[in-house]
């Protein structure tokens, strides 16, 4: 009986998933959020994702809101900006 062998090792593609994500989110938030902030919240959504059972499944989605919550820190709160008359 043979034993399966993945073609590509497991961390192997999901260090090249989170290559894959760095690069469409920076290209999605790249006018709001550097992309070596986007790279650090991928990495810090790829510690959270291994820490569940299926971190290929999470990542996408933890990595986006990651992003997502980087770019509102980022932005310049409405309202609260007053111009010198």
């Amino acid at each position: 009986m043979s034993t399966f062998t993945p073609k590509f090792p497991i961390a192997g593609r999901f260090t090249s998933l989170q290559e894959r994500l760095t690069d469409r989110l920076t290209a999605e938030w790249g006018d709001s959020v550097p992309r070596v902030l986007v790279r650090r919240s991928v990495q810090e959504a790829a510690e959270l994702a291994n820490k569940t059972g299926f971190p290929e499944l999470f990542l996408p989605e933890l990595a986006a809101e990651q992003v997502r919550r980087v770019s509102y820190a980022l932005a310049p709160e409405e309202g609260l900006l007053v111009q010198a008359a």
